[in-house]
């Protein structure tokens, strides 16, 4: 990529010993930047944990130091140091103003102002430069989408706007940081198209590029195939890593081992005992090394092509051209006669005969001894073939190795789809096989006349919805504006009309089956109506954007249309809601003023609810109970109680177990109310779920309120485990294998018994363990896969359009259509 120029000094490595654990830092001090908890805060329920009531980091705080490399965050490292010095910026009650007429708090006018206008000028600057760079084409991921109007939201608790304050700044955070990364990353595309001549940047944020970054923290054994560490290291960014024995023993990690490096210890007063082994270890293969992408590279004698077409390749039909730029990486099409040409002298190649003809090209295994010197010589745009630039453009869609497969969560979906030989292909080619005889323009033309072809629109106005710029990563599905292109591929096999294979032909034909396979029959299947009865609310609906909590239920609620396209929007929710699969409808803080009442609308019941939410009521469990008839009593009363707030509507919407229980123990009102839309709980109270990132609100149902519903009981007597009525939701959702997200005729005979068994006054509560144990039996039940999943999403993406995900409905559907079937208001 960039060579470190005008990046400032170079720094010798240093070592460090902290917290037990020996952290190496190869261009910056260890012992000055590492603080003792980073080990601690590795585990990505603290990297996204969000803040507290105050505004504060739960984790580490990345605007201040290093946190942990994540593909998700990616640009994190590329920060400024200390970028936000205005006091603006700053979370603090300062800045807060209550007003005692309406009872509400909202940040002060100025600040918000300025907060706005520096957010959306960046926004917009930064969004321009990733649509030139294509960069939403290869899946790479853009900062999380914040809602700048809530900026001016007026909220009942003074810990909303702290919250709002500080999503509000880390938005900014993350825009600088991508900023940075994009300018320094991408330097000379954007020098060589004269980027700045037409797009001048701010001159405030000219000062970010040369400023000192925050750096990053690298777990070598889990990130290998996708960090960038010589990028790094030439940008200055600094990183630290953890060495250890099984490092130093592995002869992959080598090229970062602190005695090559040469790291100064840092210790003070202790030795290092992880040294690394000498060069004689038996690891290290005569002619054989690991490379600082931590690859095995192997000597030239090694690298002679595995060449089987020979001279007869003119003659062979439909040739597929493949080249993996990275070990273990998914291979990628090549489109280009230029680079096809220059490879064949550079890289080692393998053709195949199966499942179809291909060549593929693995660029850590070269033929020449001076690689980068011919790629300077012989390509048109050389700095589109060099390692860093490769590293940091591609590794979202065709890295194979996960960072920190956690709850995180990195890359979307859609990313992990492929279908090149041996399954090496592009997730974006959607498992297409480049054939000689097309150019990239000629199958963009096909595929886009496919997709029209396809396509149906639910509604009128969902036919001219479009996938919101902010969710770049999810939805990158067009053809990239960048860089010159080199001249199309046009293979002597073009000749005649020879039938071909296509992998794509097969895949789109598994994504149509999967996805008329989770399409409900309800002449066989659970087909009550739990609407019938109520209506949904119009406001309600003209308000709120839906998300889904759960990956498939977006695709399963979705499957109604297939054979209903323009199924109104009441019937489409209703039958989601009633099949109880979990989703989400949130309301804009700024929008709750149409949902709220003057304090004599409200009933009595209604405003003597304030206990619930202000720890005025002291929640408890009920006991384990011998006798069924009492532990029935206590049970039932306990939930009739819950069911009985103004929140409990919410139950209907977390889906599954939850929601069949709350429906079991309620009457038709809880359906009503939930069907109206925020309750008092909201409009009076302040509750609900806030979401600062996002400025929303929904009704919320605590884990507390939980644990009731699903009758979690104190042990009492011999016992000495709580013991549950019903298991826990993770427990059914892992263990009951018949339930995939939505309810069905097994999960109902299976309640029904329970349900029967209770009325008997037998109450069967058993322990965690107990509940893992009593569904077990129903763990080879079939199940959709994740990439099964992702078949069908991309196939619903490809034919239906973009994710619904964080769409207001009223952008979605036709609230006017006839068949709708409203309550008023």
């Amino acid at each position: 990529m960039e060579s470190p120029t005008d990046a400032g000094p170079q720094y010798r490595a240093t070592r460090a010993i902290i917290d037990e654990h020996t952290w190496v830092s190869p261009i910056s001090s260890t012992i000055e930047r590492v603080s003792s908890s980073s080990w601690t805060y590795k585990n990505t329920r603290y990297r996204f944990a969000g803040f507290s009531s105050r505004g504060v980091p739960e984790g580490i705080d990345w605007s201040v130091f290093a946190d942990w490399y994540h593909l998700k965050v990616h640009w994190r490292g590329y920060i400024p140091a200390g970028v936000l010095s205005e006091v603006s910026w700053d979370t603090v009650g300062e800045h807060i103003v209550y007003h005692g007429g309406s009872q509400r708090f909202f940040l002060k006018g100025g600040i918000a102002k300025w907060r706005a206008a520096c957010t959306n000028k960046l926004l917009s600057y930064t969004r321009l430069m990733a649509k030139f760079l294509g960069l939403e084409k290869d899946n790479t991921p853009f900062p999380s989408s914040f809602e700048i109007s809530s900026l001016e939201a007026r909220c009942a608790l003074e810990t909303d706007i702290f919250g709002i304050m500080a999503a509000s700044r880390a938005h900014y955070l993350d825009l600088v940081g991508y900023y940075c990364w994009i300018r320094k990353a991408f330097k000379s595309v954007l020098n060589l198209t004269y980027w700045d001549n037409n797009h001048p940047p701010d001159p405030t944020w000219i000062v970010w590029e040369n400023a000192p970054a925050i750096g990053y923290l690298v777990d070598l054994s889990a990130d290998w195939e996708i960090h960038n560490l010589p990028m790094w290291r030439d940008h200055r960014v600094p990183f630290h890593y953890i060495w250890s024995s099984e490092l130093a023993s592995n002869d992959r990690y080598r090229y970062w081992d602190p005695e090559e490096l040469g790291a100064q210890d840092e210790t003070v007063g202790e030795e290092d005992e992880n040294k690394t082994l000498s060069s004689s270890d038996p690891l290290r293969q005569e002619g054989w090394k690991h490379d600082e992408w931590l690859q095995q590279s192997p000597p030239l004698d090694e690298n002679e092509p595995l060449g089987i077409f020979g001279r007869n390749l003119a003659t062979i039909t439909d040739v597929s051209y493949f080249i993996q730029d990275f070990e273990h990486w998914i291979a990628r099409p090549i489109v280009t006669e230029e680079e096809l040409r220059l490879f064949e002298q550079l890289f080692y190649y393998e053709d195949k005969f199966k499942p179809s003809n291909s060549r593929t090209f693995y660029r850590h295994r070269e033929r020449t001894t001076d690689t980068t010197r011919f790629i300077a010589t012989h390509f048109v745009e050389p700095h589109l073939q060099l390692p860093q630039y490769l590293r940091e453009r591609y590794k979202f869609r065709y890295a194979s190795l996960q960072s920190s497969p956690d709850a995180g969560g990195h890359v979307p979906l859609l990313t992990r789809l492929g279908g090149a030989p041996e399954n090496r292909s592009s997730p974006q080619q959607a498992t297409r096989i480049v054939s000689l005889n097309d150019s990239e323009d000629e199958y963009q033309q096909r595929q886009v006349a496919r997709i029209h072809n396809r396509r149906r629109s639910v509604s009128p106005v969902a036919a001219a919805a479009s996938p919101s710029s902010s969710e770049l990563a999810m939805q990158g599905r067009r053809g990239s504006a960048h860089f010159s292109p080199a001249r199309s591929i046009n293979s002597a096999s073009s000749r005649g009309s020879q039938s071909r294979v296509s992998l794509a032909g097969n895949r789109v034909i598994e994504g149509q089956g999967l996805l008329e396979s989770i399409i409900p029959n309800e002449a066989e299947g659970y087909a009550l109506d739990l609407t019938e009865g109520s209506r949904w609310s119009l406001r309600f609906i003209e308000h709120a954007i839906i998300r889904f909590p759960v990956i498939s239920s977006e695709w399963r609620i979705r499957a109604w249309l297939e054979h209903e396209p323009y199924m109104p929007i009441t019937t489409l929710l209703s039958k989601a809601i009633s099949a109880h699969i979990p989703f989400r409808l949130e309301i804009p803080e700024t929008d709750l003023q149409f949902f709220r009442r003057s304090a004599a609308l409200y009933s009595d019941w209604e405003r003597n609810a304030h206990r619930y939410y202000h720890d005025i009521v002291q929640e408890r469990l009920i006991n384990y109970n011998e006798n069924g008839v009492i532990y029935r009593q206590e049970y039932e009363l306990s939930v009739m109680e819950l069911l009985n707030r103004p929140n409990a509507g919410a139950f209907l919407f977390e889906g599954g177990l939850l929601a069949r229980i709350a429906r079991r123990y309620s009457s038709q009102d809880l359906v009503t109310r939930a069907l109206k839309g925020p309750s008092a709980a909201i409009t009076l109270h302040g509750a609900g779920y806030f979401t600062a990132e996002r400025a929303t609100r929904r009704e919320h149902v605590t884990d507390f309120e939980k644990l009731i519903l699903i009758g979690q009981s104190n042990p009492t007597g011999h016992k000495t485990e709580a013991h549950y009525v019903f298991p826990p939701p993770q427990v059914f959702r892992e263990r009951f294998a018949k339930y995939d997200g939505i309810w069905n005729q097994d999960c109902e005979d299976w309640i029904q018994q329970r349900f029967a068994r209770i009325d008997e006054n037998i109450i069967e509560a058993r322990t965690i363990r107990g509940w893992d144990a009593e569904l077990w039996k129903w763990r080879r039940h079939p199940r959709f896969t994740v990439a099964q999943w992702a078949t069908v999403a991309e196939e619903m993406i490809t034919a239906r359009g973009a994710s619904w995900e964080g769409t207001p409905i009223r952008e979605l559907f036709d609230l006017a259509h006839e068949e709708n079937s409203w309550s008023e208001p």
